[in-house]
């Protein structure tokens, strides 16, 4: 769990009150367990590697201190030399706001007490008990032990899922008009007689010749008849004969030839 430093306070205080918290921290009395407080607080928020004791070897394990109260930030540890006992066992705490101003500390005078022994104060108010010459200045760790407070994320907005897009109205294509199939009207036209295919079928055309040659045959006849009883003269008769018998080859002619198509 990390520490933010928009709820800094609320989460130290309501892990300091916690029944649940453990036998380390529930219920615990913290006077003079400074350097204890502070490994918890980073087992709890941060990274605990070393558990140190007393806060003097925490604080050389720190590296270089910066002296100036003011300029620590948010969540550094400020470090103090407490002589008990004929030895520097040292004093810790933790920055609740930047600047010394608020700290969280295993005091007798923290005020208000978030747990026994453990509450808020301030450098300026530790610089009265213990002296302002015996404060050593801060660092960023409590050894190699770290507790960091971090800015909360802004929220991320949720991404908008974008609607989809309408899938465009096709119309239904309007039915072709049905083209109603007219019956077929028959044929009123009267059909064009063909003279030559009535006069000249096969029949017709045998009967034409038949007519023909017995009429030449007939007026032949009937020519020689008058010639022999002298009332007609012969040279009529020869006419006559030469007409029916040119007339008689022409229908001949005419009939074969229709005969034949």
């Amino acid at each position: 769990m990390s520490l933010y430093i928009d709820t800094l306070e609320s989460q130290i205080k309501n892990w300091l009150k916690d029944p649940k918290a453990g036998s380390n921290v529930a219920g615990r009395n913290w006077l003079g367990l400074c350097q204890a407080l502070m490994y918890q607080l980073c087992a709890k928020f941060g990274t605990a590697k070393v558990v140190y004791n007393p806060a003097t070897q925490a604080m050389k394990a720190s590296g270089k201190l910066n002296t100036d109260p003011a300029k620590a930030p948010v969540g550094a540890f400020h470090y103090w030399r407490y002589m008990s006992g004929g030895s520097d066992k040292g004093h810790v705490v933790f920055d609740l706001a930047g600047g010394g101003t608020r700290v969280l500390t295993a005091s007798s005078y923290a005020s208000p007490q978030w747990g026994k022994n453990a509450g808020v104060s301030s450098v300026a108010r530790i610089n009265q008990a213990l002296g302002k010459s015996n404060y050593l200045g801060w660092a960023m760790s409590n050894g190699k032990n770290t507790a960091p407070v971090l800015e909360r994320p802004e929220p991320v907005a949720p991404t908008p899922i974008p609607e989809p897009e309408p899938e465009p109205v096709i119309p239904n294509p309007e039915p072709e008009p049905e083209i109603e199939e007219k019956p077929e009207m028959p044929n009123l036209e009267t059909p064009a007689i063909n003279s030559k295919s009535i006069l000249f079928t096969p029949t017709v055309r045998a009967w034409i010749y038949d007519i023909y040659s017995i009429l030449a045959i007939s007026m032949l006849f009937i020519s020689g008849g008058l010639s022999a009883a002298g009332l007609l003269a012969p040279i009529w008769v020869a006419f006559i004969m030469g007409g029916l018998v040119a007339i008689s080859a022409w229908v001949t002619s005419l009939a074969r030839s229709n005969l034949e198509k």
